[in-house]
């Protein structure tokens, strides 16, 4: 959320100074405009992109700009780490066949929390 700072137009909408404006990357993430397929889970769509929260104008996971998450860098070092030593000694498999839908708040979560099993490998 940004507050505007003098009066605009954004897409065809009046702003006037001091509207709070929201960007929200619920729905960025999921425009035609930037995606081919924007709801289908594709992680290859990444592929050879080292930075695309940098380098893909509709992918916003950490904000951007100057108000970007300090904690960008330890988020996706821990994540990996993480991830690594989980995935290498365990197999993860969803237990029961429900979907799971995310819903998109400020951040996105599941429509309920999934049971996992972990089976040592």
């Amino acid at each position: 959320m940004r507050e505007a700072i003098g009066p605009d137009k954004v897409s065809g909408l009046s702003v006037a100074a001091g509207d709070q404006v929201w960007a929200s990357a619920w729905v960025l993430h999921r425009h035609r405009k930037f995606w081919q397929l924007p709801t289908a889970f594709m992680p290859d769509r990444f592929k050879g992109s080292a930075a695309p929260w940098v380098q893909l104008p509709g992918f916003i996971p950490f904000g951007a700009g100057p108000r970007i998450c300090i904690g960008l860098h330890f988020a996706l070092s821990e994540a990996q780490i993480v991830l690594a030593h989980l995935l290498a000694r365990y197999r993860i498999t969803v237990v029961g066949t429900r979907p799971v839908i995310p819903i998109g708040r400020v951040t996105i979560e599941p429509d309920y929390e999934p049971m996992f099993k972990l089976e040592r490998i």
